[in-house]
């Protein structure tokens, strides 16, 4: 028996479950081949701001920290200008040298992004009235002076760990 493509001609492909079970295999090798993860979705977006990862430590004492992942796409520059842990207000802090200097607010010009790390720009809690452990999810609320109130949920992890 020939095979027939769409218009009649010699050359068609079978139909069958391979077919699908082709293009799964061709999917997942991509997949693999671009470093085995597929993008992820923004935890929160709005108004050209998305926030595109996050994290937590542990508490220590009454303290805590988060960091994130932020991407403005929108034309207009936007302002991080309050933090807040579950109607605790935080501080936007960045490290010089073995100081953490408070930072009054984060531009963020269009088209570029800022990636809150340990050592680097981070938020912190003080005086909070639960401790968080690895494993919990944290609800942050991001003041924008633009795109406005963005909340996000943060997964807790262990020190050193970077999801």
């Amino acid at each position: 028996m020939e095979l027939l493509n769409s218009a009649g001609v010699p050359g068609g492909c079978r139909s069958g479950p391979a077919g699908p079970v082709f293009l799964f295999l061709f999917v997942a090798a991509i997949g693999v081949g671009c470093g085995g993860q597929l993008p992820r979705p923004p935890l929160a977006e709005r108004g050209g701001l998305q926030v595109l990862s996050g994290y937590a430590y542990p508490t220590v004492g009454e303290a805590g920290a988060a960091y994130l992942h932020i991407r403005n796409s929108a034309d207009l520059p936007d302002t991080l200008f309050a933090v807040q842990n579950e109607g605790q207000s935080g501080m936007l802090m960045t490290t010089e040298g073995t100081r953490m200097i408070m930072v009054v607010s984060a531009t963020i010009a269009p088209g570029s992004e800022i990636a809150m790390r340990p050592g680097g720009m981070h938020l912190m809690f003080e005086g909070l009235s639960r401790p968080v452990a690895v494993g919990d999810t944290v609800r942050l609320s991001l003041r924008f002076a633009r795109a406005g109130e963005l909340g996000v949920l943060v997964p807790v992890v262990a020190y050193g760990e970077m999801p």
